[in-house]
């Protein structure tokens, strides 16, 4: 299942929850036995079920989409949705900031051990460093401009490694690429502070509105930390993955083509990105198979998660009314 999605069962579990919780003081409740049936809760249960319903079949249509749009090659792509496969080239190349390796997109998580509202630890995202540039997919057969914007994206894990106490020791490094060495605990530790200060920096003079900020959550740099952390956070057991899209690897892409408003020459007159009439957009390093087979999966997870919530608000419904 796709992280977004984790993310979306998560978030609506936990307003359940708290929703079921508000429900023991709550003043709009029911008696029904010895326990107390908030409708507030009820609905919350219900909307979380649709939305949850909802996704399991967007994914099942991208599943239909993938398993039906044929993959093609480049020089022979029309206007509309397209399924290529290739290796990205291009003039301008990013570096990556940890493992310091040529790409096209990259995106730096870094989590934090730390005690939840449960009293459990677990670990919680605290930063996001992101940055993309455009660049050209190439076949035998030609290449097109990609766009990434707004693309979903299962890129190449490229570094894994975590510091502070009782830290694991095992860090795992991309071996297909010449990483000279693992980067040192200080180092990923300067690299944590600065980038916290780079990134509030940025987001200071930004004044988005709320839809347009969460069109591009996905795909920005953010952090949940204050903007001068202390000496004891940044000591604090942390993890840090880094994933890219690199030169000379293949990827599968699942897009948009339109025309290009900025060809160069009549070999560039298209390019790949997430249309306007159609959202499926996917840039993956996995095999095709591979792909359907994670979409169908989670696709069947989603909408099983649903039918639960449904039928657990819909049990409530009728405990309150004392058909049950």
């Amino acid at each position: 299942m796709s992280r977004l999605n984790l993310y979306v069962i998560a978030i609506f579990l936990a307003v359940s929850e708290h929703a079921c919780s508000f429900s023991c003081s709550s003043g709009g409740t029911r008696t029904v036995g010895t326990g107390q049936i908030s409708y507030l809760a009820i609905l919350v249960i219900a909307g979380a079920g649709l939305v949850l319903f909802y996704a399991g079949f967007q994914n099942y249509r991208k599943f239909r989409i993938l398993e039906d749009t044929p993959m093609m090659p480049i020089r022979s792509i029309p206007m509309g949705l397209v399924h290529v496969r290739g290796k990205p080239t291009g003039g301008e190349l990013l570096t990556s900031p940890i493992t310091q390796l040529p790409c096209f997109y990259y995106v730096v998580e870094v989590e934090r051990w730390a005690r939840s509202d449960k009293g459990e630890s677990e670990w919680s995202l605290c930063l996001r460093h992101v940055d993309h540039v455009p660049f050209h997919l190439r076949d035998e057969t030609g290449k097109v401009l990609v766009d990434p914007h707004l693309a979903q994206l299962e890129l190449t894990p490229t570094f894994v490694a975590e510091t502070g106490p009782n830290a694991a020791k095992t860090r795992t490094l991309d071996p297909s690429r010449k990483i000279q060495r693992a980067p040192l605990d200080s180092e990923l530790t300067d690299y944590f502070l600065r980038t916290n200060a780079q990134i509030h920096a940025e987001m200071a003079p930004q004044h988005e509105s709320g839809l347009r900020a969460l069109a591009s959550f996905r795909e920005r740099s953010v952090s949940r930390l204050p903007t001068g952390l202390a000496p004891q956070v940044a000591g604090q057991r942390l993890r840090f993955t880094e994933q890219c899209l690199l030169p000379d690897r293949e990827y599968n892409i699942l897009g948009t083509c339109v025309e290009n408003p900025s060809a160069h020459d009549e070999h560039d007159r298209n390019m790949i990105v997430r249309g306007q009439n159609e959202s499926t957009y996917v840039i993956s390093w996995k095999a095709e198979v591979a792909i359907e087979k994670q979409t169908r999966r989670s696709s069947f997870l989603l909408i099983l998660a649903g039918i639960v919530m449904l039928v657990l608000a819909a049990a409530l419904v009728l405990k309150g009314v004392g058909l049950l």
